[in-house]
């Protein structure tokens, strides 16, 4: 009784599932039944969604999917039945499935679904189905396998059981360590089994195995797919083995994500297009349908649909030569190419834009867009041999030629990545015009027509606003003329969601679809020319007075025929004539003004479309076709052309608001082009200005929106340099960098005012345009009032001086007008004027004015008005200036500008702002006298804001270069020279100090000029240790007689170019480079052991063992600077531009180690004789050897005369001692010492001469073995003798005696011979005072 209880509570909890297998043999196998609303239904029978069955079998614990297969006579055994679908995308059990009661199709009726299971064997957590940690069913629960009890024979028969090809891998723990006990038996498989359980087994006296040891194995994958009837076994059409038998797929749900499954499971790369025909056979066959996401490695993996007609075949055509893998679509991936058999990736380095195209082509993409290494991971394979030799044009990549690479240097993260567009989606062919013709849509990897069989003027309206063709005009249908049937594509066209038309599915072609779009013709263009080639300007093309011109219309040759309309200026008057060649010309013999103005050409043409029937606009609701041909007159008008008539010139101002004013164009190669767009040249924009008898500048400004209004021109440079005149200026073709494409640079010239023959641009005799020519002014009739307008009308500040014949005398007449100006006008001719009765002006009475010059620049954020940011005032904001081309010629400019003469130094730091706002780079000579007469070249980002420092209390004046000159101290606002008497040599250091020079040279009589300003009232009294001349004691001095000539004049030393630091030794550390006043450290971006050989050399510290790089070690962002060091001894090493420092350059020369010394010492003082130091033979002597304290540790060893020997002790103290107790002739001769260190050096990165030409790096320290031997010391050995001795001791003394009395008594009759003397030459002497008294005692 309680037995037969049992088995009731265990039948019951059986009933509770909610799925079960049917009509098996088995409970692992049969047809898939659903518990549905409480009734037991069949799983929906017209598809296989492998992951939902894998669920299935989960749930009944009968393993995972072996096998999913149609049976087509379910109705003839079962009867009708209901259907359940089950929804479970994203879930992880059955029971979170949803059910929902299904459609029965009638052509489904008789089919079912039988599953089986792997009732007894599974892979889990692997890649796929026929993947991963392989677990055996043992009395109802699962168990790992050891590996050491599996081997190749077994994994065969798990894989054939699991119906998954043959084994590829097999190892422990691939899979992870497996969360079930391990089994107690050993299989002992033959190979040749169809189930694992069938093998023989053998019990294992002692479970030894440990975690890490299940076994985890990967089968080749089903063999269930093939590409028949085609070139290779990677293109034919698509064929699946189902059942026992090899059936077709039907193209109607097909698309290219199936595709690419395909192919990856046949390992023949990337899907390149579907093809499709017409069933040629019977239809009754049955088949599938596939849907696939697009990721899976299998078509098993795929959602298979039950298909009774297989009415269009599909086709797979793959690359077996080049695929794009791992990319988010069809047409991205990294770059991976098949060689002997094996896929291989492609380095960035060997691969270019030609190669993309023809990649991208082969895999019937569009073209090239992304173009990088590493886009889609550093690549999983080895890398190709070959560099790639692309034209282009090819149509695929191993047509192409090739080279060997030398040397295979690609290094992972280089594996290129590429990126093609996808294909144009629709188009129109088989006509005249993009926008009339057959249509087109590419679908599934090629372009297929699209069929008729829904087509009306409603879809023709979609079709033509999707190709930008305007309007419909008219849908045409064409009856098909192939003589093979065709596969064409049905579109559905959207006019709700995007307005575009999509593919809807595929179809039998009998009649194509058509558009006629109301764009249909190209725009005609218009265009002039002359016997002088004229382009387009700024403003419009300018023909000249006086000569011929034709104006030309054309269009591209799309229909015969038709004819051109020409639409003149003024009357709206039209010329006509009929097209030949697809062109008219229309010839006017002499220009005039009356020919100025805008022309248009109108091309009309009737045009004929042989069609079998046309739908119109107005027959859209009748659905009422007409019969063909369509027959419609075009027309279309080109864009305007407008013509200004001018006066022959090689130079003009467009764009402005007249003729002085504008965007500058010259004349080259018969056509205008605009001057060069990212530089203001003053000088040369000054001859622009003069050459159109335009006055001088007034402001040359940049604008930004040139190309914006204009497109793309071309430029022209001049070169004036030295010119007089711009006709003498050489004329080249300029180069149109990116940064500038919309710059243009805007030009105003004053038309009625100039200063000539002065200093500069604000300074000059006063020059006044009446009646197009220029007239000098009369002094008497111009005042102060009259000035400040001038200045102001020239953007030169206010006016300073006011005289007659500054300048020289006048060579224009004298106006007849008396200026009555108030002051505040902006322009001189708008001031009020009155005629005078009598000339009176004579020569020499021209007025000349020198304005105090423009306001345009400053110094911010400083300590004074003298140091600071740089900015420039230009068109009403203040802008940076960036550091990339500066140097101290142009930081001197802005210091005389300013009045803060002389320039010290510049800083630059990072920005820290938005670098998106633009600004200047300055280029000067260094001897303008304002920025504005600089170079100014348009900077499109301020990465490195410049700062300078001038020095406002001292300065070297008309010197060699900044670093020498006459010595002038400001004082009270003013400066003034400083007298010879009053400084010395401390005095020098310190100027020399705070001008950012080197060490006093030179300081003696005037050779720079006897000085223009007033003496210096004070004696300076410097210490040797101010950084500022103002900083040093002074004292009065109670008598001024300081006359002319006596003028200080000094030369400083130019600062070293280079130097080490932050190391224990000149010849190791961290480079700097003097740069722009400061020291600078040297970024290490293009650091390498050649130019640490140079920086080496260039410091005389020998050859270079290392170049070092080291992080910085800085939270703020620092400046560095770039240097480019030449190869020979001659070239020197050069800052050719700023940088923000990232890693720092580093060096260590061969000479690190400072050369030690050598001394030998006695009891009995011994001096050195013409033979070298004498010891006495018997006595003791002991040699010592030191060095500079670099570096702790090391030995010494001292190198005997004899037999090569030497002595070695340990250095304490940086030295060591040698005794010698008893001298004799074996220690005559030479000795040296040679010291020797072992040394590390702290460093990120170094590379050595052995990594030169392979450009590698080691990871730091820098360890190495230093040796460096002193100079020889050689011994004498000699007898001691008393009567040398006794000699010495006397006679010295007394020599000595008798010189110094000498000495007293030439002093006392010569002494103020050699005071004076001294007084005049202690700074040519270049020695301490206290030198030259000593001398003079």
């Amino acid at each position: 009784m309680l037995t037969a209880v049992i088995l009731m509570i265990i039948c019951s909890t059986a009933d509770l599932s909610e799925v079960r297998l049917v009509d098996g043999d088995g409970p692992c196998s049969g047809i898939p039944e659903v518990l549905h609303q409480g009734q037991w239904r069949k799983l929906s029978n017209n598809y296989i969604e492998y992951s939902t069955i894998g669920l299935l079998c989960r749930e009944l614990n009968c393993g995972d999917v072996v096998s999913a297969t149609f049976r087509s006579d379910f109705r003839d055994k079962h009867g009708d039945q209901s259907l359940t679908d089950l929804d479970c995308e994203g879930k992880s059990a059955l029971s979170e499935c949803k059910k929902r009661r299904s459609f029965i199709q009638p052509d489904y009726l008789n089919i079912s679904v039988t599953v089986r299971c792997s009732d007894s064997v599974r892979l889990v957590d692997g890649a796929g189905l026929c993947s991963g940690r392989v677990e055996v069913k043992s009395h109802q629960s699962w168990t790992s396998v050891c590996e050491a009890d599996f081997d190749q024979q077994d994994a065969e028969v798990v894989c054939r059981e699991l119906d998954c090809g043959t084994p590829l891998t097999l190892q422990g723990a691939l899979f992870g360590e497996g969360k079930h006990s391990f089994g107690t038996k050993e299989f002992q498989c033959k190979g040749t089994e169809d189930r694992l359980l069938t093998c023989s087994t053998s019990d294992k006296e002692e479970h030894t195995c440990t975690h890490g040891k299940a076994v985890s194995l990967t089968c080749s994958g089903p063999d269930d797919v093939r590409l028949v009837g085609g070139s290779s076994r990677c293109a034919g059409t698509l064929e699946m083995f189902h059942s026992g038998v090899w059936r077709g797929v039907t193209a109607d749900r097909w698309s290219m994500k199936e595709a690419a499954v395909v192919c990856r499971q046949l390992g023949c790369g990337s899907a390149v297009k579907s093809t499709m025909s017409v069933s040629g056979g019977d239809e009754s066959g049955w088949g599938f349908h596939i849907a696939c996401f697009g990721s899976e490695s299998a078509v098993k993996e795929c959602t298979m649909l039950y298909s009774s007609k297989i009415r269009f075949p599909v086709g797979v055509v793959c690359s077996d030569s080049v695929r794009l893998a791992d990319g988010a679509a069809l047409c991205s991936g990294s770059v991976e190419v098949k060689s002997h058999q094996s896929w291989t990736s492609v380095c960035d380095t060997g691969f270019d834009r030609q190669d993309a195209e023809v990649v991208c082509r082969e895999l019937g993409c569009g073209s090239p867009l992304t173009l990088q290494g590493a886009l889609f991971g550093e690549g999983k394979h080895p890398f190709w041999t070959k560099d790639f030799q692309c034209k282009g044009t090819e149509k695929s990549l191993l047509t192409c030629s090739t080279s060997e690479s030398q040397e295979q240097t690609c290094t992972p993260g280089k594996a290129v990545g590429l990126t093609c567009s996808e294909p144009d989606e629709m188009r129109l062919v088989e006509g005249n015009s993009r926008c009339a013709g057959t249509v087109e849509m590419f679908y599934n990897g090629q372009w297929r027509k699209v069929v008729a069989d829904v087509w009306n003027i409603h879809k023709v309206a979609m079709v033509c606003g999707q190709l930008d063709c305007g309007s419909a005009l008219a849908a045409t249908k064409k009856k098909s003329d192939g003589d093979v049937p065709e596969v064409g594509v049905l579109i559905f066209c959207s006019e709700r969601k995007m307005k575009k038309c999509h593919p809807m599915r595929i179809q039998r072609v009998e009649y194509l679809a058509g558009v006629i779009c109301s764009e249909l013709l190209s725009q005609p263009t218009i265009s002039v020319s002359t016997p002088i080639r004229e382009s387009r300007s700024l403003q419009r093309p300018e023909i000249f007075n006086g000569h011929s011109f034709t104006i030309t219309c054309s269009t591209q040759p799309q229909y015969p025929g038709g004819s051109f309309h020409l639409t003149l200026p003024g009357t709206g008057g039209r010329d006509s004539q009929a097209a030949v060649s697809h062109s008219a010309s229309f010839l006017f013999p002499t220009a005039d003004d009356s020919h100025q103005g805008n022309y248009s050409c109108v091309y009309e043409n009737q045009v004929s479309f042989q069609t079998d029937a046309f739908q119109e606009e107005s027959q859209k609701y009748s659905n009422n076709w007409s019969p063909g041909p369509f027959i419609y007159n075009f027309s279309s008008e080109s864009e305007p052309l407008s013509l200004i008539v001018t006066d022959l010139s090689e130079v003009r101002l467009v764009d402005g608001d007249g003729r002085c004013s504008g965007i500058p164009e010259v004349l080259q190669e018969e056509e205008w082009r605009k001057l060069s767009n990212y530089h203001i040249e003053y000088s040369t924009i000054g001859l622009l200005c003069r050459e159109l008898n335009c006055g001088d500048v007034v402001s040359a400004t940049f604008r930004s929106d040139f190309r914006d209004k204009h497109g793309d021109q071309s430029l022209t440079d001049l070169d004036c340099e030295g010119k007089s005149a711009l006709s003498e200026c050489k004329k080249h073709r300029s180069f149109i960098q990116p940064d500038y494409l919309n710059i243009s640079v805007m030009v105003s010239c004053s038309d009625s005012v100039r200063l000539v023959d002065g200093a500069g641009r604000c300074s000059g005799r006063l020059e006044v345009k009446s009646h197009q020519s220029w007239t000098s002014v009369c002094e008497a009739d111009f005042d102060q009032q009259d000035a400040e307008v001038v200045c102001r009308e020239m953007d030169c500040g206010t006016p300073l001086t006011l005289q007659g014949a500054l300048f020289g005398e006048e060579e224009h007449p004298f106006g007849t007008n008396q200026f009555q100006c108030e002051g505040s006008e902006n322009r001189l001719l708008t001031c009020s004027t009155s005629d005078k009765e009598e000339h009176t002006c004579t020569s020499g009475s021209a007025v000349e004015l020198t304005c105090s010059g423009p306001d345009d620049v400053r110094l911010v954020g400083g300590s004074s008005r003298c140091a600071g940011t740089l900015e420039m005032f230009h068109s009403g904001v203040w802008r940076g200036v960036t550091a990339d081309r500066w140097s101290m010629k142009e930081a001197a400019v802005v210091c005389r500008q300013l009045g803060c003469e002389p320039a010290v130094k510049s800083t630059m730091s990072v920005s820290g702002g938005d670098e998106s706002g633009w600004g200047f780079h300055i280029a000067c000579k260094g001897s303008e006298s304002a920025v504005k007469e600089c170079t100014v070249l348009y900077s499109s980002k301020i990465r490195f804001p410049v700062g300078v420092v001038c020095s406002d209390s001292v300065r070297l004046v008309d010197g060699a270069g900044r670093c020498s000159g006459r010595l002038e101290v400001k004082s009270h606002q003013s400066w003034k020279t400083v007298c010879e008497a009053d400084f010395d040599w401390q005095d020098a250091e310190g100027v020399c100090r705070e001008l950012s020079c080197g060490a006093p040279q030179i300081l003696q009589e005037p050779v720079f000029g006897e000085g223009e300003h007033p003496f210096e009232t004070k004696e300076f009294q410097c210490k040797d240790t101010e950084n500022h001349l103002l900083t040093c004691s002074t004292s009065d001095r109670k008598k001024q007689n300081c006359t002319p000539g006596k003028a200080v004049h000094l030369t400083c030393s130019e600062p070293d170019g280079m130097r080490l630091v932050e190391g224990n030794s000149r010849c190791a550390g961290t480079v700097e480079r003097f740069y722009n006043g400061q020291w600078r450290k040297v970024v290490a971006d293009v650091w390498n052991i050649v130019t640490a050989a140079s920086v080496c050399r260039e410091l005389d510290c020998g050859s270079a063992l290392a170049a070092t790089k080291t992080k910085t070690g800085r939270d703020e962002p620092e400046v560095g600077v770039l240097i480019f060091c030449g190869w020979t001894n001659r070239i020197k090493c050069r800052p050719p531009r700023i940088r923000q420092i990232d890693y720092l350059a580093g060096v260590i020369c061969s000479e690190f180690l400072a050369q030690p010394t050598i001394s030998v010492s006695t009891p009995i003082r011994v001096s050195r004789s013409l033979q070298g130091p004498e010891v006495f033979r018997g006595y003791s002597f002991t040699i010592t050897c030191s060095t500079q304290p670099q570096y702790p540790g090391g030995s010494f060893h001292l190198q005997l005369p004899w037999n090569n020997r030497s002595d070695s002790q340990a250095a304490v103290s940086h030295s060591a001692s040698f005794l010698f107790p008893t001298a004799n002739e074996s220690h005559q001769e030479n000795y040296s010492c040679v010291y020797e260190n072992q040394v590390s050096f702290q460093t990120d990165a170094f590379q050595e001469e052995s990594q030169k030409y392979s450009n590698n790096w080691s990871p730091g320290p820098f360890i190495y073995n230093f040796s460096s031997e002193s100079e020889p010391l050689s011994l004498v050995i000699t007898d001691f003798s008393w009567t040398p001795f006794i000699t010495r001791m006397l006679l010295v003394p007394f020599l000595m005696l008798i010189t110094c009395s000498f000495i007293f008594l030439i002093f006392r009759k010569c002494g103020h011979f050699f005071i004076s003397g001294a007084g005049q030459k202690k700074a040519a002497a270049a020695v301490p005072r206290e030198s030259i008294q000593l001398v003079s005692l």
